[in-house]
């Protein structure tokens, strides 16, 4: 099959089967936007996890002792904390909707349809086709979006589960 988004310089393309392959495109695109969230969602479920433990079972237990061993926990705290917090902002923002970018009067766009009031005529199925196509983009954007900020939180992740490493080895070196 021929690789070209089908415009009005090429009117030899079906626009009726181009209309059917951008819909499962779309619905493509919808599944992969599901599965960034669910990689947030699991990723912060993991950050909770370990943060609990960390205030829970390492900070009572590391607190005191001499100032060289009080710096390097204060150390460690302080990583832990940084790289919670940017790793929670990054999946937060992953999260986010982002419902607004779609044209006004694209059909398949759920945005677009609550804000529309009027019951406009059935459009012709190039006009479907051509609103479904600039709804895949959008989705495009949306998914690639999202995994960016997945992508771009797991270094702070891995920099706050390091430091909650080392604070748990240390609670255990002094006896808890």
């Amino acid at each position: 099959m021929e690789n070209v988004r089908r415009t009005p310089r090429h009117p030899h393309l079906d626009p009726w089967r181009d209309l059917q392959v951008g819909l499962a495109t779309a619905a493509s695109f919808q599944s992969a936007i599901r599965y960034a969230d669910t990689k947030a969602l699991a990723l912060l479920a993991i950050e909770g996890g370990v943060a609990t433990a960390v205030v829970d079972r390492v900070v009572p237990q590391t607190v005191g002792g001499t100032p060289s061993a009080a710096l390097l926990v204060a150390s460690l705290a302080l990583l832990f904390v940084a790289g919670l917090a940017i790793a929670a902002w990054q999946l937060t923002l992953a999260l986010r909707p982002r419902l607004d970018s779609a044209r006004s009067t694209n059909r398949f766009a759920f945005p677009n349809l609550a804000r529309r009031q009027d019951n406009s005529p059935p459009a012709p199925v190039r006009q479907h086709r051509d609103e479904v196509w600039d709804l895949v983009t959008e989705l495009a954007h949306i998914a690639m979006a999202k995994h960016h900020r997945v992508r771009r939180s797991m270094p702070w992740m891995m920099l706050a589960m390091a430091s909650a490493g080392g604070l748990m080895l240390l609670s255990i070196l002094r006896g808890g």
